[in-house]
């Protein structure tokens, strides 16, 4: 249960706004990513806040964290799209360090706050790219690296220590302490989401390169089934991979060699068939599995014969009938 909550918020999370306008995979990973942060950022900073009101009161650095919270909910509900310019990462990042380094002079040593200086440098080679960015990285990190040891010889009382704040220590410990680990326990998920993507994608890769290592005899047999002499081996090579490419494309180049197979179709059809259903009828007319489909399709197994089960009602196929046998007698 626990575990399927955690699932629905880091995915309601993740994917807030994001859909299929973004052009490559490197954009919506980018989008991801700073929807995780700046979310988590809204969070830490209104336990933060909470945890000044609830200890020490209403003052003006109760307050300033809680305006920081509402700022970074605010850019996470309408501002993300603005934010992930790269200046603006880059002055989020110069902010956040100095934000770390006064609230840790100014919360004491002990209060722990001085943790969030190493999920902020974990996260400078999460933003930006070791081999186009490597200056900028390079500055971050001293940058960083600077604030921890400065702050480190100086017993991090740069700034004024706040005394209200010494009989909490120990309660503000544990709460930066959790913060950190939430920080990092969803960095590692993500870094395990990403992995699985990764090798999933990896697979079907593979197993395609594997389809097309074997195109040679699929020619041979769909030639065989055609009973097509005319057809040369190049034409149905040609037709074949026509299919990964537009619907459109595939269909013109199947058209110029079945002239009649659609027309035939209309006839028998019930409903008028789609772009979608005369691709499914041409490949199904080719040989193809549901699972070869599926393949060449970026489609699920199950959402093929879905696609194929809606195809059959439309053409008022019986259940006793081989969709495959069937189209390649028309």
């Amino acid at each position: 249960m626990i575990k399927k909550t955690f699932n629905r918020l880091y995915y309601a999370v993740s994917y807030w706004r994001i859909d299929d306008s973004l052009d490559s995979d490197k954009e919506k990973d980018s989008a991801i990513l700073f929807n995780i942060y700046i979310f988590l950022l809204f969070v830490f900073f209104l336990i933060q806040s909470a945890f000044n009101i609830f200890f020490i009161g209403i003052y003006s650095n109760a307050l300033l964290l809680f305006c920081i919270s509402l700022f970074y909910c605010f850019c996470f509900l309408f501002l993300r799209d603005i934010l992930m310019n790269r200046y603006c990462i880059i002055l989020s990042f110069i902010a956040l360090t100095f934000l770390v380094t006064f609230y840790s002079c100014y919360y004491g040593i002990k209060s722990g706050t001085f943790l969030y200086y190493f999920p902020l440098l974990l996260a400078v080679y999460l933003f930006f790219s070791s081999e186009n960015d490597r200056l900028l990285i390079i500055f971050l990190t001293a940058l960083i690296l600077s604030n921890i040891y400065i702050s480190a010889f100086s017993n991090f009382e740069i700034f004024d220590h706040n005394e209200k704040y010494e009989s909490f220590d120990n309660y503000l410990l544990i709460v930066n302490i959790s913060s950190v680990l939430v920080l990092m326990f969803v960095n590692s998920y993500y870094f395990i989401q990403k992995r699985e993507k990764y090798y999933i994608t990896l697979y079907r890769n593979l197993y395609r390169k594997q389809q097309i290592e074997n195109l040679s005899n699929e020619l041979k047999r769909l030639k065989d089934n055609l009973n097509k002499e005319a057809f040369s081996e190049e034409t149905l090579k040609e037709l074949i991979e026509s299919v990964q490419l537009s619907d459109m494309i595939f269909i013109e180049k199947f058209n110029t060699a079945f002239p009649d197979f659609f027309e035939k179709l209309n006839a028998i059809s019930s409903n008028s068939l789609n772009i979608s259903d005369k691709k499914m009828c041409a490949m199904l007319k080719l040989g193809f599995t549901s699972k070869q489909i599926a393949i060449y399709t970026n489609s699920s197994i199950k959402s093929v014969e879905g696609k194929i089960y809606r195809l059959r009602k439309k053409l008022n196929l019986s259940s006793d009938v081989d969709s495959r046998v069937w189209f390649s007698a028309i």
